[in-house]
């Protein structure tokens, strides 16, 4: 089974300074690409750098005009970006100075690209292959109770139940121990989220918020591959 835990922050407040102004919005909002059009745009820009030629391709056709790909060349555009990908530099003034054209609309978006380096275009890539091959349904752990899925994704993020949270979690409780309510919960929770994977589980960790959370999950489980992002 496979399990990763990643902390998605930072590439979040790089969106963020983009997203619609309003009190407070959550990560996993500015990381969705239905309710983000931002976000939509900077997958869309990362799978230009992916090997993958189809989606390449695709890709261009959504953040530049078809007119001025044909004019340029795909093979002038595939150059650059190999060269682009070897000085690490994913930023959108060469592909411009190509004479590429934005499509409308998104000149606004520029600006938001070049905040992202060529890693943090990657790692965008390969949290939306997660979310690909996860099950789209969403639905909250006490729901999942007696259900199973191919694969689950685990947010451990903001998640409070009548205030008791992720970081209040004891991974060495046992039955004899002195209850503890707040511990037993969490535990719980977190044991029913994992069992409903059959085959993939990928965790999704708000590592700023859960810290606590993070550093009892890496003591309790030293073997499983951690990803920070």
């Amino acid at each position: 089974m496979r399990t990763k835990i990643v902390g998605l922050e930072r590439i979040a407040k790089k969106l963020k300074k983009d997203f619609p102004k309003k009190n407070k919005v959550a990560w996993e909002k500015i990381m969705n690409p239905n309710s983000n059009e931002y976000t939509n745009i900077m997958n869309s820009y990362a799978c230009i750098f992916q090997d993958n030629n189809y989606l390449a391709i695709k890709s261009l056709l959504k953040i530049f005009t078809k007119d001025s790909l044909e004019k340029v060349g795909l093979d002038s555009v595939k150059n650059l970006i190999t060269k682009k990908k070897k000085k690490n530099d994913p930023s959108i003034k060469e592909f411009l100075d190509l004479n590429l054209e934005m499509n409308a609309g998104l000149d606004s978006f520029k600006e938001t690209i070049n905040l992202f380096n060529l890693t943090d275009l990657n790692e965008i890539v390969e949290f939306y292959k997660v979310f690909d091959s996860t099950t789209t349904k969403n639905i909250t752990i006490f729901k999942s109770k007696g259900l199973e899925f191919e694969n689950v994704l685990l947010n451990i993020d903001y998640g409070f139940y009548r205030k008791r949270n992720w970081n209040n979690i004891n991974f060495n409780h046992k039955e004899n121990d002195n209850r503890d309510t707040d511990q037993d919960i969490m535990y719980y929770l977190f044991y029913v989220g994992i069992t409903r994977a059959k085959n993939n589980l990928n965790i999704y960790i708000n590592s700023k918020q859960n810290k606590e959370f993070l550093n009892k999950f890496t003591v309790k489980f030293p073997d499983i591959e951690i990803q920070y992002i």
